[in-house]
């Protein structure tokens, strides 16, 4: 096969994959129809899997402000991770 059949092939498969897209992203609904949602602005604590929840509030860090100048950096840094947090809430 020569370059010039594969370089068409390849401009072939570009083409339908940018079809693909274009027709797929007219079945997605439009954003008005989705209801966001910001844990952080509720007045009830819904982030779960940390210690001191009634100090921290809404906040997705792990570690409350005040001992942020008695612990080492690296672990501050890693308190403000929100790995394994989850959100409790109902639908």
């Amino acid at each position: 096969m020569s370059i010039l059949n594969k370089l068409r092939i390849v401009c072939l498969q570009t083409a339908l994959f940018f079809l693909f897209l274009y027709c797929l992203s007219s079945c997605v609904p439009k954003s008005d129809s989705f209801v966001w949602y910001n844990p952080e602005n509720d007045s009830v604590c819904v982030i779960q899997n940390r210690g001191w929840n009634a100090e921290i509030g809404n906040k997705y860090t792990r570690l409350p402000d005040r001992i942020k100048d008695s612990v080492r950096s690296e672990l501050w840094q890693l308190s403000c991770n929100s790995a394994g947090l989850t959100l409790l809430f109902k639908s």
